[in-house]
């Protein structure tokens, strides 16, 4: 187990680098409320036959990240506060 220095620091790493994705998808959003949602579409990174409309794309992606929030939840239920 690393020193608690160590894990502070990567906590500290961690939290910048979520709060720089969160900053990228909300400027995405924003980027994005002047486009068709519908209409404008994304290659996967498979290749250009898989393609997903953009506002599907916004959608996984905020579905993605509440099934990690309810997972978490989850955890925590099984380690209740001493």
């Amino acid at each position: 187990r690393p020193p608690r220095s160590t894990r502070k620091e990567s906590s500290a790493a961690s939290d910048v680098y979520k709060r720089q994705q969160q900053n990228q998808f909300l400027s995405f959003l924003e980027k994005a409320k002047t486009m068709n949602l519908t209409k404008n579409n994304i290659s996967s990174m498979v290749g250009s036959i898989l393609q997903f409309r953009l506002g599907d794309c916004f959608l996984f992606i905020v579905a993605h990240n509440q099934r990690h929030i309810e997972q978490a939840k989850n955890i925590q239920k099984q380690f209740p506060h001493s």
